[in-house]
Order: C-alpha cells, then structure tokens, then sequence
C-alpha cells in the first residue's frame, strides 16, 4: 500500500511540476504577443499617418509630372512633418499621430518597465494618465510603477513626484502606499527638497524600521548622523 502511495505522489508531483511549466510558458507567450500586438499597431498607425500625408500632398499639388514647384511643396511639407515629430517634446511618443487607445498605452507602459527602459515606459505611462484619466485599469499599482518609471528615468522627476503624491492620498489603505513614500522621498531628495526628505526618514524610523523601505532609508540615516558627528 505505500508503495502504491510513493507511486502516485510522485506521479502527482509530475503533473504538478508540467502544470507550473506549461503556466510560465504560457505567461512568457502572453507577454509575447501583447508585444507582437503593439508592433501590429504600431506599423498600422505609420502606415495610416503615411497614407494621409500622401493623399494630402497629391490633392494640393495640382499636375503631379514635370511640376518642380509641387516637388519642392511636397518635400518642404515632408521634412516640416518629420522636423515637428522629432522636437515635439510634450508628445514623445507621437499619441497624437497614432492614436494609441488606453489599452495599448498600458501594455507598452509595463512592457517597457519590465525591460527596464524606464524613459519609455514613464513616455506611455504619462500619455496614458493624460489622455485616458478615467481608464479603469488604472489603479494604485499603475500609479506606483508610474511614480518609479518616472524616477528612475533620470528625466521625469516632478511627474514622479505628482504620480507619487496621488497614489499616497488616493490609495491610504494600498500595499504599495509605504514603497511609494519611499520613492517619494528620494524624489524629493533628488529635487533639494531635503527637509521633506528628512522628515519621511524620522516617519520610518519611527513606524515602519522592521521594513524593506527602512532598510534603504536607515543607511541615509545613518550618513546624516555621521555627518552630525563630526
């Protein structure tokens, strides 16, 4: 009988294990094809924006053959077009030419913090956040991921200061309210904001030191003391 017993746990533990490996591979295909799906879109979006810019040069020109003044109208109206999509700073990642919809704005968001390109990810998290405020999905994780791409990105300190500030009092009760204090903390620190700075590390010192975030905050701590010391 426990032979038999030993026979179909181990059995079991099999299947478990191919369950858990067919999971991962199946976590790993999703992210691949959300990923072939924003470069579907992607290409879609240029090729609209391509054609239009075309139907509009051909309606404006007049004789399309042997017209030097059209040539010269056209390429002055291509190279303006590629001029203002390269310096268009409040639009980075061209939402206005391509129309991303909320959905794909998020799945590139997260793609791209997962990669660690935080600069992108913080472009799609921002036009997400501008252009669809009401979007349901965007919650107090979104806002947090927001807060950190725009942080870690070098660039965008003052909007993870706004995402971070928002989560905090928008979401008291959230898992991820004393990360964004952390974060917060140090964008402010980044700002010169360093009273602000100092006061969250007396907060953790005293109500959050059995913590991840004191861990961090504890060795500044332990920098300003030493600075006192001496």
């Amino acid at each position: 009988m426990i032979t038999s017993m030993e026979k179909k746990a181990k059995v079991f533990n099999h299947y478990e294990g191919v369950a858990l490996t067919l999971e991962k591979e199946n976590r790993d295909l999703q992210v691949a094809i959300s990923k072939l799906e924003y470069e579907i879109q992607s290409l879609k979006a240029r090729n609209s924006y391509l054609e239009l810019k075309i139907s509009e040069a051909a309606a404006s020109g007049g004789n399309d053959f042997g017209d030097q003044k059209h040539d010269e109208k056209v390429g002055r109206r291509i190279a303006s077009v590629k001029s203002s999509a390269a310096h268009e700073s409040d639009d980075p990642i061209n939402v206005k030419v391509y129309r991303w919809k909320a959905d794909q704005l998020l799945t590139m968001a997260e793609n791209s913090f997962g990669q660690n390109d935080f600069e992108k990810a913080s472009q799609y998290f921002t036009a997400l956040l501008r252009e669809y405020p009401d979007y349901s999905e965007i919650d107090d994780f979104v806002l947090f991921e927001a807060g950190v791409a725009a942080f870690k990105s070098g660039k965008y300190n003052d909007l993870s200061i706004t995402y971070l500030q928002t989560l905090i009092s928008k979401y008291p009760t959230s898992k991820y309210y004393r990360g964004a204090k952390l974060w917060l903390a140090l964008a402010n620190h980044q700002q010169g904001n360093e009273s602000f700075f100092y006061k969250t590390i007396e907060e953790f010192r005293l109500k959050y030191r059995n913590t991840t975030e004191w861990k961090i905050l504890s060795a500044y701590y332990e920098n300003i003391r030493n600075q006192y010391k001496r």
